[in-house]
């Protein structure tokens, strides 16, 4: 959706249903400006689009988001302070309705920022 200029892809490791994105944050981007003036931080629906975006470079099909089973949101992501971010992404096997369950790990290093457990379609 806007992976060209919001993020850009550091480095990727694909398995057959697993995945790790090394994610780079555009800090310049107008969403940050807008979210929050002065102090930005990753707008946590961003951070779901983005792992739906990974999901579907990792499926080789365009995806969205079907459901959210479960969203913690640990702690806030300010671009200026953690502008590289890891996605580890987890996927079960598409079922008759052609839906993925995605487990999503959001960290830098020790710190552990979201943790999501969602549907794609």
């Amino acid at each position: 959706m806007f992976r060209e200029d919001f993020y850009t892809i550091d480095s990727q490791v694909i398995e057959e249903n697993s995945a790790d994105f090394v994610v780079r944050w555009n800090a310049s981007h107008p969403i940050f400006s807008g979210h929050f003036p002065g102090d930005p931080v990753t707008p946590g629906v961003c951070i779901v689009q983005t792992a739906c975006n990974l999901v579907g470079l990792i499926l080789q099909r365009p995806v969205h988001v079907y459901g959210v089973k479960n969203a913690k949101f640990m702690q806030i992501i300010r671009p200026g302070e953690h502008p590289v971010i890891h996605f580890r992404l987890e996927i079960d096997v598409t079922d008759e309705n052609f839906t993925n369950r995605v487990k999503c790990y959001v960290y830098h290093e020790d710190k552990q920022f979201v943790k999501l457990d969602f549907t794609v379609k």
